[in-house]
């Protein structure tokens, strides 16, 4: 559409594909980039497919180490970088699901909530979240400007 010189500003392209993670749970997925640097965020489990609070109280204790290796080794953000890519967008989360274990992803979202949780009845929460506390700052660090 870009390309037969339509502008960006008036296209919007909208679809949805969301699959259980379990029976009874969604999990959105979340990856983040700032500058050159991309890293996972911790999840969102909820009972219904427009995930975006959470339920924590769904999610049993193997989804949390699924979390955390999501978030210590960023195994999906390869495949949503080049959507930062092509959207010109060099800060944002990258919100996605799984369907058939293949990212979808649902939007990039350039002005997104940053929260350092510090409270979660699960310990390994805990570390999923000074984890992705350590990426965010180390990548503001990089990008930042010296003093001067």
């Amino acid at each position: 559409a870009v390309a037969d010189g339509l502008p960006l500003a008036s296209l919007m392209i909208v679809e949805y594909a969301a699959e259980e993670r379990i029976p009874g749970l969604f999990r959105k997925y979340g990856c983040f980039r700032v500058g050159p640097a991309r890293f996972a965020h911790t999840c969102v489990d909820d009972g219904h497919w427009m995930a975006k609070i959470g339920r924590p109280d769904l999610t049993p204790p193997e989804l949390y180490a699924e979390e955390h290796r999501v978030v210590r080794d960023d195994p999906y953000g390869a495949a949503l970088a080049p959507a930062f890519d092509i959207a010109g967008i060099d800060y944002g989360r990258a919100d996605f699901g799984l369907v058939e274990g293949r990212p979808q992803l649902y939007e990039i979202n350039t002005n997104p909530d940053i929260v350092f949780e510090d409270e979660h009845p699960v310990a390994l929460r805990h570390r999923s979240y000074d984890l992705f506390r350590d990426n965010y700052l180390a990548a503001l660090g990089a990008i930042d400007t010296p003093d001067g």
